[in-house]
Protein backbone atom coordinates (compact mmCIF):
# COMPACT_ATOMS: atom_id res chain seq x y z
CA UNK A 1 0.00 0.00 0.00
CA UNK A 2 2.73 2.24 0.72
CA UNK A 3 4.41 1.81 -2.70
CA UNK A 4 1.59 2.26 -4.68
CA UNK A 5 0.60 5.54 -2.92
CA UNK A 6 4.51 6.70 -3.44
CA UNK A 7 3.99 6.01 -7.16
CA UNK A 8 0.83 7.77 -6.95
CA UNK A 9 1.94 10.74 -5.85
CA UNK A 10 4.86 10.54 -8.05
CA UNK A 11 2.81 10.00 -11.14
CA UNK A 12 0.42 13.28 -10.29
CA UNK A 13 3.08 15.55 -9.48
CA UNK A 14 4.76 14.18 -13.07
CA UNK A 15 1.26 15.32 -14.30
CA UNK A 16 0.60 18.45 -12.53
CA UNK A 17 4.48 19.68 -12.97
CA UNK A 18 5.08 19.07 -16.17
CA UNK A 19 3.48 20.83 -19.29
CA UNK A 20 2.86 20.18 -22.88
CA UNK A 21 2.69 23.35 -24.64
CA UNK A 22 -0.53 23.42 -27.50
CA UNK A 23 0.76 25.06 -30.97
CA UNK A 24 0.88 24.44 -34.35
CA UNK A 25 -1.93 22.30 -36.31
CA UNK A 26 -3.23 20.94 -32.58
CA UNK A 27 -4.06 24.55 -31.85
CA UNK A 28 -7.22 25.36 -31.16
CA UNK A 29 -10.06 25.49 -34.62
CA UNK A 30 -10.94 28.73 -36.17
CA UNK A 31 -13.84 31.02 -34.81
CA UNK A 32 -16.91 31.23 -37.08
CA UNK A 33 -18.00 34.69 -38.24
CA UNK A 34 -16.06 37.95 -39.67
CA UNK A 35 -12.43 38.04 -38.46
CA UNK A 36 -10.86 40.63 -38.21
CA UNK A 37 -6.86 41.98 -38.24
CA UNK A 38 -6.39 40.95 -34.70
CA UNK A 39 -8.52 37.90 -34.71
CA UNK A 40 -6.17 36.66 -37.98
CA UNK A 41 -3.02 37.46 -36.04
CA UNK A 42 -3.91 35.79 -33.20
CA UNK A 43 -4.88 32.40 -34.98
CA UNK A 44 -1.70 32.92 -36.81
CA UNK A 45 0.29 32.83 -33.68
CA UNK A 46 -1.74 30.22 -32.21
CA UNK A 47 -1.13 28.01 -35.61
CA UNK A 48 1.90 29.16 -37.60
CA UNK A 49 4.92 26.96 -38.21
CA UNK A 50 7.29 29.37 -37.79
CA UNK A 51 5.93 30.14 -34.17
CA UNK A 52 5.96 26.60 -33.54
CA UNK A 53 9.32 26.40 -34.51
CA UNK A 54 10.48 29.22 -32.17
CA UNK A 55 8.70 27.58 -29.50
CA UNK A 56 10.05 24.87 -29.94
CA UNK A 57 13.59 26.19 -29.77
CA UNK A 58 12.62 27.68 -26.82
CA UNK A 59 11.96 24.59 -25.04
CA UNK A 60 15.36 23.14 -26.06
CA UNK A 61 17.05 25.89 -24.51
CA UNK A 62 15.56 25.39 -21.22
CA UNK A 63 16.84 21.96 -21.56
CA UNK A 64 20.28 23.41 -22.21
CA UNK A 65 19.97 25.05 -19.15
CA UNK A 66 18.60 22.63 -16.67
CA UNK A 67 21.53 20.39 -18.46
CA UNK A 68 24.40 22.85 -17.33
CA UNK A 69 22.33 23.07 -14.06
CA UNK A 70 23.55 19.37 -13.43
CA UNK A 71 27.68 20.31 -13.11
CA UNK A 72 26.75 22.69 -10.07
CA UNK A 73 23.97 20.51 -8.26
CA UNK A 74 25.07 17.80 -6.31
CA UNK A 75 24.84 14.26 -7.81
CA UNK A 76 23.75 10.93 -5.99
CA UNK A 77 23.16 7.96 -7.14
CA UNK A 78 22.43 5.04 -5.65
CA UNK A 79 23.17 0.93 -6.41
CA UNK A 80 22.07 -2.81 -5.35
CA UNK A 81 23.96 -5.72 -6.42
CA UNK A 82 23.69 -9.82 -5.96
CA UNK A 83 26.32 -12.26 -6.39
CA UNK A 84 27.00 -15.86 -6.07
CA UNK A 85 30.13 -17.60 -6.31
CA UNK A 86 30.75 -21.58 -6.32
CA UNK A 87 34.32 -23.00 -5.64
CA UNK A 88 34.94 -27.00 -6.26
CA UNK A 89 37.96 -28.88 -4.18
CA UNK A 90 39.00 -32.57 -5.22
CA UNK A 91 40.36 -34.41 -2.99
CA UNK A 92 42.26 -37.64 -3.48
CA UNK A 93 43.49 -38.91 0.00
CA UNK A 94 41.56 -41.53 2.53
CA UNK A 95 38.03 -39.95 1.37
CA UNK A 96 38.32 -38.82 -2.22
CA UNK A 97 35.47 -36.53 -3.57
CA UNK A 98 34.37 -33.45 -4.95
CA UNK A 99 33.45 -30.98 -2.11
CA UNK A 100 31.71 -27.24 -3.53
CA UNK A 101 31.47 -23.98 -1.55
CA UNK A 102 28.96 -21.58 -2.78
CA UNK A 103 28.71 -18.25 -1.47
CA UNK A 104 26.12 -15.21 -2.13
CA UNK A 105 26.54 -11.64 -1.44
CA UNK A 106 23.90 -9.12 -0.86
CA UNK A 107 25.18 -5.23 -1.37
CA UNK A 108 23.89 -1.99 -0.75
CA UNK A 109 25.83 1.72 -1.36
CA UNK A 110 25.05 4.86 -2.74
CA UNK A 111 27.25 7.89 -3.52
CA UNK A 112 27.45 11.81 -4.01
CA UNK A 113 29.43 14.54 -5.55
CA UNK A 114 29.33 18.19 -5.13
CA UNK A 115 31.55 20.73 -7.11
CA UNK A 116 32.60 23.43 -4.44
CA UNK A 117 35.05 25.16 -6.96
CA UNK A 118 35.01 25.08 -10.35
CA UNK A 119 34.75 28.34 -12.62
CA UNK A 120 33.86 26.95 -15.76
CA UNK A 121 30.87 25.06 -14.69
CA UNK A 122 29.13 28.11 -13.33
CA UNK A 123 30.37 30.65 -16.36
CA UNK A 124 28.60 27.76 -18.15
CA UNK A 125 25.55 28.23 -16.39
CA UNK A 126 25.23 31.68 -17.04
CA UNK A 127 26.04 31.36 -20.29
CA UNK A 128 23.18 29.31 -21.35
CA UNK A 129 21.06 31.26 -18.92
CA UNK A 130 21.77 34.02 -21.48
CA UNK A 131 21.13 31.31 -24.51
CA UNK A 132 17.36 30.89 -22.79
CA UNK A 133 16.91 34.34 -22.64
CA UNK A 134 17.81 34.86 -26.27
CA UNK A 135 15.83 32.17 -27.33
CA UNK A 136 12.87 33.37 -25.46
CA UNK A 137 13.50 36.87 -27.82
CA UNK A 138 13.83 35.01 -30.36
CA UNK A 139 10.54 33.46 -30.08
CA UNK A 140 8.98 36.83 -29.66
CA UNK A 141 10.82 38.20 -32.27
CA UNK A 142 9.31 35.67 -34.71
CA UNK A 143 5.75 36.11 -33.48
CA UNK A 144 6.18 40.02 -34.22
CA UNK A 145 7.11 39.21 -38.10
CA UNK A 146 4.18 36.70 -38.24
CA UNK A 147 1.83 39.16 -36.73
CA UNK A 148 3.50 41.97 -39.44
CA UNK A 149 2.95 39.79 -42.27
CA UNK A 150 -0.57 38.59 -41.30
CA UNK A 151 -1.75 42.37 -41.41
CA UNK A 152 0.11 42.74 -44.37
CA UNK A 153 -1.19 39.91 -46.07
CA UNK A 154 -4.65 40.97 -44.62
CA UNK A 155 -4.93 44.53 -45.59
CA UNK A 156 -3.62 42.86 -49.07
CA UNK A 157 -6.56 40.60 -49.23
CA UNK A 158 -8.93 43.43 -48.42
CA UNK A 159 -7.23 45.63 -51.14
CA UNK A 160 -7.49 42.81 -53.33
CA UNK A 161 -11.51 42.71 -52.68
CA UNK A 162 -12.29 46.56 -53.27
CA UNK A 163 -10.69 46.57 -56.14
CA UNK A 164 -12.50 44.02 -57.31
CA UNK A 165 -15.78 46.04 -56.42
CA UNK A 166 -14.21 48.58 -58.30
CA UNK A 167 -14.12 46.09 -61.44
CA UNK A 168 -17.01 45.32 -60.84
CA UNK A 169 -18.44 48.53 -60.84
CA UNK A 170 -16.93 49.72 -63.94
CA UNK A 171 -18.15 47.01 -65.44
CA UNK A 172 -21.66 47.59 -64.64
CA UNK A 173 -21.15 51.19 -65.82
CA UNK A 174 -19.76 49.63 -68.93
CA UNK A 175 -23.17 47.55 -69.88
CA UNK A 176 -25.31 50.67 -69.19
CA UNK A 177 -23.25 52.58 -71.46
CA UNK A 178 -23.34 49.52 -74.31
CA UNK A 179 -27.58 49.55 -73.48
CA UNK A 180 -27.50 53.15 -73.34
CA UNK A 181 -25.59 53.59 -76.72
CA UNK A 182 -27.80 50.47 -78.21
CA UNK A 183 -30.79 52.84 -77.72
CA UNK A 184 -29.32 55.66 -79.26
CA UNK A 185 -28.32 53.80 -81.85
CA UNK A 186 -31.75 52.28 -82.81
CA UNK A 187 -33.15 55.91 -82.19
CA UNK A 188 -30.57 57.48 -85.05
CA UNK A 189 -28.91 59.48 -82.35
CA UNK A 190 -25.66 57.81 -82.13
CA UNK A 191 -23.16 55.96 -84.75
CA UNK A 192 -22.38 52.44 -85.14
CA UNK A 193 -18.55 53.66 -83.74
CA UNK A 194 -20.06 54.26 -80.25
CA UNK A 195 -21.73 50.85 -80.19
CA UNK A 196 -18.64 49.02 -80.79
CA UNK A 197 -16.86 51.19 -78.44
CA UNK A 198 -18.72 50.45 -75.48
CA UNK A 199 -18.56 46.99 -76.78
CA UNK A 200 -14.73 47.36 -76.45
CA UNK A 201 -15.37 48.80 -72.99
CA UNK A 202 -17.61 46.10 -72.16
CA UNK A 203 -15.12 43.47 -73.01
CA UNK A 204 -12.03 45.31 -71.15
CA UNK A 205 -14.16 45.58 -67.83
CA UNK A 206 -14.61 41.68 -68.02
CA UNK A 207 -11.07 41.39 -68.44
CA UNK A 208 -10.02 43.45 -65.75
CA UNK A 209 -13.03 41.79 -63.31
CA UNK A 210 -11.44 38.40 -64.37
CA UNK A 211 -7.88 39.58 -63.14
CA UNK A 212 -9.28 41.06 -60.28
CA UNK A 213 -11.26 37.45 -58.83
CA UNK A 214 -8.51 35.83 -59.17
CA UNK A 215 -5.50 38.35 -57.29
CA UNK A 216 -8.67 38.09 -54.25
CA UNK A 217 -8.62 34.66 -54.49
CA UNK A 218 -4.75 34.23 -54.17
CA UNK A 219 -4.71 36.82 -51.64
CA UNK A 220 -6.75 34.68 -49.20
CA UNK A 221 -4.44 31.48 -50.04
CA UNK A 222 -1.81 33.31 -48.72
CA UNK A 223 -3.48 34.84 -45.79
CA UNK A 224 -4.88 31.20 -44.77
CA UNK A 225 -0.60 29.89 -45.17
CA UNK A 226 0.76 32.48 -42.97
CA UNK A 227 -2.03 31.91 -40.35
CA UNK A 228 -1.17 27.81 -40.59
CA UNK A 229 -4.36 27.24 -42.12
CA UNK A 230 -4.90 24.59 -45.05
CA UNK A 231 -5.83 26.30 -48.76
CA UNK A 232 -8.99 25.44 -48.68
CA UNK A 233 -10.37 25.77 -45.59
CA UNK A 234 -12.52 29.07 -45.83
CA UNK A 235 -13.16 31.59 -43.67
CA UNK A 236 -14.75 35.02 -43.63
CA UNK A 237 -12.62 38.57 -43.18
CA UNK A 238 -13.75 41.81 -42.02
CA UNK A 239 -13.15 43.94 -45.40
CA UNK A 240 -14.00 47.07 -43.85
CA UNK A 241 -11.86 49.91 -44.78
CA UNK A 242 -11.97 53.39 -43.62
CA UNK A 243 -10.00 56.52 -43.07
CA UNK A 244 -9.07 56.77 -39.20
CA UNK A 245 -6.56 59.91 -37.60
CA UNK A 246 -3.47 58.96 -37.33
CA UNK A 247 -0.96 60.37 -35.21
CA UNK A 248 2.67 59.05 -34.69
CA UNK A 249 5.52 60.48 -32.31
CA UNK A 250 8.65 59.58 -34.31
CA UNK A 251 11.12 60.24 -31.08
CA UNK A 252 8.94 57.89 -28.86
CA UNK A 253 8.80 54.95 -31.57
CA UNK A 254 12.73 55.35 -32.17
CA UNK A 255 12.89 54.99 -28.17
CA UNK A 256 10.46 52.15 -28.20
CA UNK A 257 12.53 50.48 -30.64
CA UNK A 258 15.88 50.60 -29.01
CA UNK A 259 14.47 49.26 -25.73
CA UNK A 260 11.96 47.14 -26.56
CA UNK A 261 12.56 45.18 -29.76
CA UNK A 262 13.28 41.52 -29.04
CA UNK A 263 15.91 40.77 -31.89
CA UNK A 264 18.00 43.60 -29.61
CA UNK A 265 17.36 42.16 -26.77
CA UNK A 266 18.39 38.58 -28.31
CA UNK A 267 21.46 39.99 -29.63
CA UNK A 268 22.19 41.66 -25.88
CA UNK A 269 21.56 38.99 -24.62
CA UNK A 270 23.91 36.53 -27.37
CA UNK A 271 26.69 39.16 -26.16
CA UNK A 272 26.80 38.31 -22.71
CA UNK A 273 26.25 34.49 -23.12
CA UNK A 274 29.96 34.89 -25.43
CA UNK A 275 31.27 37.06 -22.56
CA UNK A 276 31.13 34.35 -20.15
CA UNK A 277 31.38 31.90 -22.22
CA UNK A 278 34.81 33.30 -23.51
CA UNK A 279 35.61 33.15 -18.85
CA UNK A 280 34.47 29.35 -19.51
CA UNK A 281 37.27 28.62 -22.09
CA UNK A 282 39.39 30.88 -19.91
CA UNK A 283 38.97 28.56 -17.05
CA UNK A 284 40.23 25.34 -18.21
CA UNK A 285 44.12 26.43 -16.61
CA UNK A 286 42.39 27.09 -13.57
CA UNK A 287 42.04 24.41 -10.50
CA UNK A 288 38.23 22.36 -9.56
CA UNK A 289 37.84 21.26 -5.99
CA UNK A 290 34.91 18.66 -5.36
CA UNK A 291 32.87 16.81 -2.61
CA UNK A 292 32.68 13.30 -2.55
CA UNK A 293 30.58 10.91 0.01
CA UNK A 294 29.76 7.21 -0.21
CA UNK A 295 27.88 4.71 1.55
CA UNK A 296 28.20 0.93 1.19
CA UNK A 297 27.72 -2.45 2.45
CA UNK A 298 26.78 -5.83 2.06
CA UNK A 299 25.34 -9.42 3.34
CA UNK A 300 27.61 -12.86 2.69
CA UNK A 301 25.60 -16.05 3.40
CA UNK A 302 27.21 -19.51 2.58
CA UNK A 303 25.13 -22.75 2.74
CA UNK A 304 26.27 -25.13 6.02
CA UNK A 305 26.85 -28.86 6.19
CA UNK A 306 30.51 -30.11 5.37
CA UNK A 307 31.28 -27.41 3.58
CA UNK A 308 31.39 -25.45 6.87
CA UNK A 309 34.05 -27.54 8.15
CA UNK A 310 36.02 -27.51 4.98
CA UNK A 311 36.33 -23.39 4.76
CA UNK A 312 35.34 -22.30 8.05
CA UNK A 313 32.05 -20.95 9.61
CA UNK A 314 30.52 -17.91 8.07
CA UNK A 315 28.41 -17.32 10.76
CA UNK A 316 28.83 -15.09 13.76
CA UNK A 317 29.32 -17.53 17.04
CA UNK A 318 27.35 -15.45 19.40
CA UNK A 319 24.91 -14.24 17.50
CA UNK A 320 24.68 -16.93 14.58
CA UNK A 321 23.86 -14.19 11.81
CA UNK A 322 25.47 -13.79 8.41
CA UNK A 323 28.47 -11.31 8.95
CA UNK A 324 27.48 -7.97 7.57
CA UNK A 325 30.46 -5.72 6.13
CA UNK A 326 29.91 -1.68 5.98
CA UNK A 327 32.17 1.28 4.50
CA UNK A 328 31.11 5.09 3.89
CA UNK A 329 33.98 7.44 2.78
CA UNK A 330 33.80 11.67 2.89
CA UNK A 331 36.75 13.24 0.28
CA UNK A 332 37.89 16.19 -1.37
CA UNK A 333 39.29 15.93 -4.65
CA UNK A 334 41.36 18.96 -6.20
CA UNK A 335 42.00 18.56 -10.03
CA UNK A 336 44.75 20.40 -10.72
CA UNK A 337 45.16 20.96 -15.42
CA UNK A 338 49.08 20.97 -16.25
CA UNK A 339 48.72 20.59 -19.84
CA UNK A 340 45.64 19.34 -22.12
CA UNK A 341 47.05 19.41 -25.57
CA UNK A 342 46.44 23.01 -26.63
CA UNK A 343 42.46 22.65 -25.83
CA UNK A 344 42.22 25.59 -23.36
CA UNK A 345 44.26 27.73 -25.80
CA UNK A 346 42.21 26.65 -28.91
CA UNK A 347 38.48 27.32 -26.41
CA UNK A 348 39.83 30.83 -25.58
CA UNK A 349 40.58 31.75 -29.28
CA UNK A 350 37.32 29.84 -30.45
CA UNK A 351 35.09 32.13 -27.91
CA UNK A 352 36.83 35.78 -27.89
CA UNK A 353 36.13 35.59 -32.04
CA UNK A 354 32.57 34.72 -31.03
CA UNK A 355 32.25 37.29 -28.73
CA UNK A 356 33.42 39.88 -31.04
CA UNK A 357 31.33 38.49 -33.86
CA UNK A 358 27.86 38.97 -31.53
CA UNK A 359 29.25 42.77 -30.39
CA UNK A 360 29.18 43.43 -34.22
CA UNK A 361 26.03 41.52 -34.91
CA UNK A 362 24.53 43.93 -32.02
CA UNK A 363 25.88 47.02 -33.83
CA UNK A 364 24.57 45.97 -37.19
CA UNK A 365 21.25 45.25 -35.70
CA UNK A 366 20.85 48.36 -34.30
CA UNK A 367 21.74 50.42 -37.41
CA UNK A 368 18.84 48.11 -39.09
CA UNK A 369 16.21 49.35 -36.22
CA UNK A 370 17.36 52.75 -36.97
CA UNK A 371 16.63 52.59 -40.63
CA UNK A 372 13.19 50.31 -40.30
CA UNK A 373 12.15 52.61 -37.62
CA UNK A 374 12.61 55.39 -40.26
CA UNK A 375 11.77 53.77 -43.10
CA UNK A 376 8.32 52.85 -41.54
CA UNK A 377 7.88 56.04 -40.47
CA UNK A 378 8.28 57.27 -43.89
CA UNK A 379 6.29 55.38 -45.19
CA UNK A 380 3.08 56.48 -43.10
CA UNK A 381 3.64 59.78 -44.18
CA UNK A 382 3.70 58.95 -48.00
CA UNK A 383 0.66 57.15 -47.32
CA UNK A 384 -1.40 59.50 -45.75
CA UNK A 385 -0.14 62.11 -48.42
CA UNK A 386 -1.38 59.53 -50.73
CA UNK A 387 -4.90 59.10 -48.99
CA UNK A 388 -5.26 62.99 -49.33
CA UNK A 389 -4.13 63.45 -53.00
CA UNK A 390 -6.15 60.25 -53.98
CA UNK A 391 -9.22 61.00 -51.98
CA UNK A 392 -9.23 64.59 -53.90
CA UNK A 393 -8.67 63.18 -57.08
CA UNK A 394 -11.66 60.77 -56.55
CA UNK A 395 -14.26 63.59 -56.25
CA UNK A 396 -12.84 65.10 -59.19
CA UNK A 397 -13.09 61.98 -61.50
CA UNK A 398 -16.68 61.64 -60.06
CA UNK A 399 -17.87 64.98 -61.01
CA UNK A 400 -16.06 64.64 -64.30
CA UNK A 401 -17.71 61.19 -65.28
CA UNK A 402 -21.42 62.77 -64.53
CA UNK A 403 -20.65 66.22 -66.32
CA UNK A 404 -19.16 63.45 -69.49
CA UNK A 405 -22.32 60.78 -69.26
CA UNK A 406 -24.92 64.37 -68.98
CA UNK A 407 -22.96 65.74 -72.02
CA UNK A 408 -23.47 62.29 -73.70
CA UNK A 409 -27.21 62.02 -72.83
CA UNK A 410 -27.71 65.39 -74.40
CA UNK A 411 -25.94 64.28 -77.45
CA UNK A 412 -22.94 67.31 -77.22
CA UNK A 413 -20.49 65.06 -75.87
CA UNK A 414 -18.33 61.63 -77.27
CA UNK A 415 -18.49 58.15 -76.52
CA UNK A 416 -14.55 58.71 -76.63
CA UNK A 417 -15.07 61.00 -74.02
CA UNK A 418 -17.45 59.36 -71.74
CA UNK A 419 -15.11 56.31 -71.85
CA UNK A 420 -12.26 58.33 -70.87
CA UNK A 421 -13.90 59.78 -67.71
CA UNK A 422 -15.38 56.10 -66.83
CA UNK A 423 -11.39 54.78 -67.35
CA UNK A 424 -10.39 57.49 -64.98
CA UNK A 425 -13.22 56.81 -62.19
CA UNK A 426 -12.09 53.57 -62.16
CA UNK A 427 -8.59 54.32 -61.68
CA UNK A 428 -9.21 57.42 -58.72
CA UNK A 429 -11.38 54.56 -57.15
CA UNK A 430 -8.50 52.12 -57.43
CA UNK A 431 -6.30 54.33 -56.16
CA UNK A 432 -8.48 55.48 -52.98
CA UNK A 433 -7.94 51.86 -52.26
CA UNK A 434 -4.76 51.54 -52.50
CA UNK A 435 -4.06 54.65 -49.94
CA UNK A 436 -6.17 52.86 -47.66
CA UNK A 437 -4.85 50.20 -47.11
CA UNK A 438 -1.50 51.63 -47.73
CA UNK A 439 -1.78 53.13 -44.45
CA UNK A 440 -2.60 50.35 -42.79
CA UNK A 441 0.39 48.03 -43.91
CA UNK A 442 2.48 51.61 -42.92
CA UNK A 443 0.63 51.26 -39.03
CA UNK A 444 1.87 47.81 -38.96
CA UNK A 445 5.01 48.46 -40.42
CA UNK A 446 5.24 51.25 -37.37
CA UNK A 447 3.84 48.46 -34.67
CA UNK A 448 6.52 45.97 -36.42
CA UNK A 449 9.41 48.75 -36.13
CA UNK A 450 8.18 49.31 -32.22
CA UNK A 451 8.94 45.27 -31.54
CA UNK A 452 5.13 44.74 -30.71
CA UNK A 453 2.72 42.32 -31.84
CA UNK A 454 -0.38 44.70 -31.56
Amino acid sequence: MTRFCSAFLVSLFLLCGTTFPIFGADAKPVPLGKLSVEDCVKIALERSPTVAVAKAQTLQSRGALNAAMSGVLPRVSASVGYTTTTNAIERYSFSSGRFTKTSSIYGAGSQARLSLLDRATWTRVGAAREEARASRESQASSEADVAFQVRSKYYDLVRARKLLEVAREALRLSLDQLRRSESLYSLGSVTKGDVLKAKVSVAESELGVIGAENRAQLEIVRLAALMGLLPDQSFEVDETLEESPVSIDSSAVFSAAMKERPDLKEARHRLKASNLNLGTAGAGRLPSLSLTAGYSSYVSGMPHGFNQFVFGNTKDATTGVDLKNYSWDVGLEVSIPIFDGLLTRGNTQQARAQHVAAKESLRQLELNAQLEVKEAILALKEAREKLVSSKEGLLSAEESYKLSKEKYDVGSGTMLELIDSEVGLARARSSYVDALSSVKVAQAMIVRASGRKY
